[in-house]
């Protein structure tokens, strides 16, 4: 299995008060790589989205606000992806999953210098899809008079987290850094796709094209062919909703072996990423229709016959 590499900027603890004692060495990873972005996905889930709107606090609601801010004022981002929604119609008009940096944060206990007089540990971090990692964590520092951790976010980001290669009230672009996936390494042979796509049907019934019909979680394949290879079935994508420069008509996206139930077949399936894959099943709910469970994270994708 190939080898991931990953950059990783070792966390810090820096005073909001304080000027930047960050390296712009860093820094000036986090800008060459985000200039090539377009949107920060927090990854909140559904739970974590209706706490922060039912919340009867407005504290939680001003920091994503403060982050939301960052991300578009500093980082120079199009967007912040909170909810499904949001990310669904972010996804829409990516062309690579390149295109879209996972971004966290959080807020640790509070602690006391004297009394009232404290701070608390605050982390951010990036992961990038090449697998790169950067966490950047700082000291935010209150007093009895502070009512939201917000602003001593907003100072925070002010005093340590500008861009190295600022001036003239525009971002220097690194374009020698682009992110950019590799072309998948899996690939059916063009000729026997195109003849396989020519049948009208399929005596073997594993075998066909189908359209996805439902998800669990958003995904980019739209259409696949289940082809026969040996004693395996190859997941072959036809169509991508989104992110159509990563994956392209003929990928191999996973592999099926059967097993001694018909109805039955566990594979892998490439990640979004191309460099893990995910232990998955299938299961024939009848001849057009099938199910894909990935056994790591409980996702489901439905798929139904074509033809």
């Amino acid at each position: 299995m190939k080898k991931v590499y990953t950059l990783i900027v070792l966390s810090w603890f820096i005073s909001a008060n304080t000027y930047s004692q960050v390296s712009t060495d860093k820094l000036g990873v986090l800008y060459s790589k985000i200039s090539h972005v377009k949107y920060a996905d927090l990854n909140l889930s559904k739970t974590a989205v209706d706490a922060i709107v039912n919340s009867a606090s407005t504290n939680n609601t001003q920091d994503l606000n403060a982050v939301i801010d960052f991300s578009k004022e500093m980082l120079g981002l199009k967007g912040v992806i909170v909810t499904d929604d949001q990310r669904n119609e972010a996804y829409s008009n990516c062309e690579s999953i390149c295109d879209v940096v996972n971004m966290t944060w959080s807020i640790g206990s509070f602690q006391s210098d004297l009394g009232a007089v404290g701070s608390y540990p605050f982390k951010i971090e990036f992961m990038f899809c090449d697998s790169t990692y950067l966490s950047f964590s700082y000291r935010l520092n209150v007093t009895g008079l502070t009512t939201t951790i917000a602003r001593p976010m907003k100072r925070a980001f002010l005093a340590n987290m500008n861009n190295p290669r600022y001036t003239d009230g525009n971002y220097i672009q690194s374009n020698n850094d682009t992110l950019r996936l590799k072309r998948n390494s899996k690939v059916i042979d063009e000729t026997l796709l195109k003849s396989f796509l020519a049948q009208s049907s399929y005596v073997n019934k594993p075998e066909g094209v189908f359209n996805l019909y439902s998800s669990t979680n958003p995904t980019s394949i739209n259409k696949v062919a289940i082809v026969k290879s040996g004693e395996k079935y190859q997941i072959v994508v036809l169509e991508n909703k989104y992110f159509k420069r990563d994956w392209k008509s003929g990928d191999i996206r996973g592999e099926l072996m059967p097993t001694s139930s018909d109805k039955l077949m566990i594979g892998k399936y490439t990640s979004i990423y191309k460099y893990a894959e995910s232990n998955i099943s299938y299961n024939m709910l009848n001849d057009n229709l099938f199910e894909i469970d990935f056994n790591d994270n409980k996702q489901k994708l439905t798929f139904v016959r074509v033809k």
